[in-house]
C-alpha cells in the first residue's frame, strides 16, 4: 500500500549515535549471521553563538555557516547576537541563551550551511548525502503570525519553494502538507530527520518533532535522479523564493550527516540554553485518543525499520501493534517472499524483477543496510518466515501482489504451523482472487480493496468479503455505520501523522488505523482497562 565537546550538559556523539551500529560508529561491527559492516564517524557540528566577534563560528564539529544572499552577502551586516535578555528577546526554560537574531530580509538571503558531511544512503553513488538530521532552537517574533517562513532549502540557487516552511498558521510542513505548531514569540525546538529515497514507494521519510514531540512525517521519494530532499555540499537556511523574510532568532544549531533514530530526537525535548545538542525540557503527556482503535504496521514498523522484514515485523509488534501489513510477490521458482516492489532495486543492494529471481538468489540480497548499519545483512524473508514471526503476537494482513497464490498462501501456513485465522489477505478488487481465496483459505477474513456504497455491502459479504482495508480519505460515516452493523471489520491506510490519527478516532470514528508509526499510534490510544 501506498501509502559535542565544548559544553558540559551537551550530548556526546555516543549519545547522539545510539543505536546506530551494532558496538561502535567508529569501528564497525559484525552480528552473528550479518555481514559485517563498516561505519564511519558521523559529521557532527553545533552552533551556540557565543562568541560576539564570530557567532558563525561553529562550538565544535566541521561544518561551517555563512551569509548568503542573491546580491551576496551583505545584509549579514544587520544581524544581531547577544543573550536574549540583551536583545529584547524572552528566556527559555533552563536560562538565557546566547542568540544569533537575522533581521527582515530579501528573497534568497539567509544562511548557507555546508556540512562536510560525506555521500551516504540511497543516492551515495552519485555524490549526495541521503540522509542527515538538522536541529535548531528558533523564535519568530509575534510579527511573524500570519506570514510563510523558510527554514530549510536544498536549492542553493534559493529560487524554488523550501523543502520545509511554517505556513501563515504557524504550522511546519513541506509542499501542501502541515502540522505540529510554532507559535510566534516562543522558543521552539525544531528537529529534523530526513532518509531520501529513490523513486516512489514508501521507503524514505522526514521525521518532525517539535518541543520533543513527534508531529508528522513526509515521504522523500520523488521521480528523477535524485531526491529533492538530499543535499550537495550545503543547504540554505531561513529563504527561499518570498519577495520578504521575517525576522528570526536562532539560540542553537546542529547538524549530523545521519538521520537520527526518532527515539533520540524524541529525548532532544525541548529548546536549551545550554544549546541544540543539550537536552531540554521534555514534552508533557499527550492527550489520548476519545477511543480505542486496532494497530496495524503498515509493511512493519516502517518508520523506524527496513519495510517488509522479519525485524520491521517484530518490531510493530514489539511497539503494540495487533497486525502488520506485509506485501506478497512469488519468486522465479514460485516461492512467497515479502517485497512491495516488481524488482528489487529500491529496497535491497540487488537489481532485478522478483519474478526472474529465484528463492536463493533473493536470499542473498542485503535488505537492510540501505535503512542504517543495525540492519546491515537483514533478508528478504519468505512468508512461512513471516508467519512465524507473527505467531502468537498477532495476524497479518497480507497486499498479494499476484494471482492464483491461495494454494501456495495455504501450504505456507501449514509450514509456518498456523491457521487461515492468521491472516487478512487482501483483494484488490479482484473477483479472481476473491475465487482463488475462497476455494483454499476458508476460515480467513478477507478484505476488499476498496470503500462501496453502503448498498453494495450485503452482496459482497454473500460473496466472501469479511471487511475493508481501504485509504483513509475515503471513508465516510455511512459506509463506517453500515460495514460495522453487519461485522465487517474496516481498516484504513497509510496515517503519517499524529493529528490525523486523531481526527479518524475521534471525528471519523475508524476503529483500526494501518501507520507507518505504530509505536505513535498505540501510545495515543486509550490504556486498556485492568
Amino acid at each position: 500500500m501506498m501509502a559535542i565537546q565544548n559544553q558540559a550538559p551537551l550530548l556526546r556523539l555516543g549519545t547522539l549515535m545510539a543505536g546506530w551500529a551494532c558496538a561502535s560508529v567508529l569501528a564497525g561491527c559484525a552480528v552473528a549471521g550479518r555481514r559485517p559492516v563498516i561505519w564511519r564517524e558521523p559529521a557532527l557540528t553545533v552552533w551556540d553563538f557565543s562568541d560576539p566577534a564570530a557567532p558563525l563560528t561553529p562550538a565544535s564539529g566541521p561544518a561551517s555557516l555563512a551569509y548568503s544572499g542573491a546580491d551576496g552577502p551583505g545584509w549579514g551586516a544587520k544581524t544581531k547576537t547577544g543573550r536574549a535578555s540583551a536583545l529584547g528577546l524572552p528566556p527559555m526554560a533552563d536560562g538565557d541563551p546566547w542568540v544569533l537574531a537575522l533581521p527582515a530580509r530579501s528573497a534568497r538571503e539567509g544562511l548557507s550551511l555546508t556540512h562536510r558531511g560525506s555521500p551516504n544512503g540511497a543516492f551515495l553513488r552519485k555524490g549526495r548525502v541521503s540522509n542527515y538530521t538538522l536541529v535548531m532552537d528558533v523564535l519568530w517574533p509575534e510579527s511573524a503570525a500570519g506570514s510563510t517562513r523558510s527554514v530549510l532549502q536544498t536549492d542553493l540557487g534559493g529560487a524554488g519553494e523550501a523543502e520545509l516552511r511554517v505556513s501563515a498558521e504557524n504550522e511546519l510542513g513541506s509542499g501542501d502538507v502541515f502540522g505540529g505548531v510554532l507559535a510566534p514569540g516562543r522558543w521552539h525546538r525544531l528537529a529534523v530527520s530526513v532518509q531520501s529515497a529513490k523513486g516512489y514507494g514508501g521507503v524514505g521519510q522526514v521525521h518532525k518533532f517539535i518541543d520533543g514531540r513527534f508531529v508528522g512525517a513526509y515521504l522523500t521519494d520523488s521521480p528523477g535522479e535524485v531526491s529533492r530532499w538530499t543535499l550537495g555540499d550545503s543547504l540554505l537556511l531561513f529563504t527561499d523564493s518570498e519577495p520578504v523574510s521575517t525576522e528570526v532568532a536562532l539560540g542553537g544549531l546542529m547538524f549530523i550527516d545521519r538521520n537520527l533514530p526518532m527515539e533520540e530526537l524524541s529525548r532532544l525535548g525541548g529548546p536549551s540554553a545550554a544549546g541544540a545538542g543539550a537536552p531540554g525540557p521534555a514534552p508533557g503527556p499527550e492527550k489520548p485518543l476519545s477511543r480505542r482503535v486496532g494497530v496495524v504496521g503498515h509493511r512493519g514498523d516502517n518508520c523506524c525499520a527496513p519495510e517488509n522484514t522479519l525485524a520491521a515485523i517484530r518490531q510493530a509488534f514489539d511497539k503494540g501493534a495487533e497486525y502488520v501489513e506485509v506485501d506478497v510477490r512469488r519468486t522465479a521458482n514460485g516461492d512467497l517472499v515479502l517485497l512491495h516492489d516488481e524488482t528489487v532495486d529500491r529496497t535491497t543492494d540487488g537489481r532485478g524483477r522478483v519474478a526472474d529471481l529465484t528463492l536463493w538468489e533473493l536470499k542473498a540480497l542485503d535488505a537492510g543496510s540501505w535503512h542504517s548499519p543495525k540492519f546491515a545483512g537483514e533478508k528478504i524473508p519468505t512468508l512461512a518466515e513471516a508467519l512465524l514471526a507473527a505467531k502468537g503476537r498477532g495476524k497479518l494482513i497480507l497486499d498479494v501482489k499476484a494471482l492464483d497464490v491461495g494454494q501456495d498462501i495455504r501450504r505456507a501456513l501449514s509450514e509456518a504451523g498456523v491457521g487461515p485465522d492468521a491472516i487478512l489477505p487482501v483483494m484488490n478488487v479482484d473477483a479472481r482472487a476473491l475465487a482463488d481465496f475462497r476455494k483454499h483459505l476458508g476460515g480467513a477474513v478477507l478484505l476488499w480493496g476498496e470503500a462501496p456504497d453502503p448498498s453494495a455491502l450485503d452482496a459482497l459479504k454473500a460473496s466472501g468479503v469479511g471487511g475493508f482495508e481501504v485509504p483513509f480519505w475515503t471513508v465516510k460515516p455511512p459506509f463506517l455505520e453500515a460495514a460495522r452493523a453487519r461485522g465487517m471489520p474496516v481498516i484504513v491506510y497509510t496515517v503519517i501523522a499524529p493529528d490525523t490519527m486523531r481526527w479518524l478516532a475521534d471525528d471519523v470514528g475508524v476503529d483500526v488505523i494501518e501507520t507507518d508509526f505504530p509505536g505513535v499510534l498505540n501510545s495515543l490510544r486509550p490504556k486498556l482497562q485492568p
